[in-house]
């Protein structure tokens, strides 16, 4: 389940005006739709969403969890990796994605530098050997395709330091990397999330707005 920082995060961010009205959203990753259905909410009945992943439950899921909400028919849920493919190239004036925290196979055995396994988590986990085919990095270099020329055109990352802290990413990693796909941060939140039942033990997480 999507974690409740980051669904407070969504509901108190300010949505474009082009694509609030009538213009079109991507999130990429979709999970259980929940961030999609935040930013639905926030726009008029004439905005547009296509939403991705590379898990057919998850889009299944998402589907599903969008219908129930009343907003099925302003939703194209398609299972693919990252983007759509060219042939549906989506200019999309507001992208979302909050990738996976850590991979998978890291969480579950509890130690760093494990090798990564092939579970959906790991498949889809930005924090990948190769940089190069990392989801952070084909989601960084695909923006530039998939985001509209509105002038507010946005693209919102949510994650978490803890792949830094883990030694996993380094610091100022995602603002080189943004700044090599031709784009800047125009706005960095923070928030704190209590991982796990430790009150005590806190993560934060980031929202990095691209342009």
């Amino acid at each position: 389940p999507t974690r409740p920082e980051v669904l407070d995060l969504i509901a108190s961010a300010r949505i474009p005006q082009t694509a609030a009205t009538g213009g079109t959203i991507l999130e990429v990753g979709v999970g259980t739709g929940a961030l999609t259905a935040l930013v639905l909410r926030g726009c008029d009945n004439t905005t547009k969403a296509v939403v991705t992943d590379v898990n057919p439950t998850a889009v299944e899921c998402a589907r599903e969890n969008l219908e129930w909400m009343g907003m099925g028919d302003r939703v194209d849920a398609m299972m693919v990796d990252l983007f759509p493919p060219p042939e549906e190239c989506v200019a999309a004036d507001l992208i979302v994605c909050n990738p996976p925290w850590i991979p998978d196979s890291i969480a579950k055995d509890g130690a760093v530098g494990c090798e990564l396994g092939s579970a959906w988590l790991d498949r889809a986990n930005f924090d990948h050997p190769d940089g190069n085919k990392s989801m952070l990095g084909r989601f960084l270099s695909g923006l530039g395709s998939n985001l509209s020329n509105a002038d507010d055109a946005e693209a919102w990352l949510v994650l978490s330091d803890l792949a830094e802290r883990l030694g996993l990413r380094e610091q100022g990693e995602i603002e080189r990397r943004v700044e090599g796909g031709g784009m800047r941060v125009v706005e960095k939140q923070m928030c704190q999330g209590v991982a796990g039942e430790d009150q005590d033990e806190k993560q934060t997480v980031k929202r990095h707005f691209l342009i």
